[in-house]
């Protein structure tokens, strides 16, 4: 998957979903964290199209592309965990 830097490359990321629920997008390389996405109950996810999906936090929009048409599959998984993860605060 590539996430796209703030100066509009994009850069091949690992990325992994946690239920705590945060998202780590690391270095393929090494294995590095080269950054976090803590997911609020404002945080979504939203499909742009096949390849592409950007998750809207309060402060920032991150954008990821992917190699295949799997963007709603990705969506739906980050939105689910976001909800579950709010039920279970209730």
């Amino acid at each position: 998957m590539d996430k796209k830097s703030p100066w509009l490359h994009y850069n091949q990321r690992i990325i992994k979903l946690y239920t705590t629920p945060k998202i780590d997008y690391l270095e393929p390389e090494t294995n590095k964290i080269k950054g976090t996405i803590f997911l609020d109950h404002e945080t979504q996810a939203k499909v742009v199209d096949e390849s592409n999906f950007d998750v809207i936090t309060t402060y920032r929009t991150f954008s990821f592309r992917l190699s295949n048409k799997s963007a709603s599959f990705w969506v739906n998984t980050i939105n689910q965990t976001i909800k579950t993860s709010q039920a279970l605060k209730k």
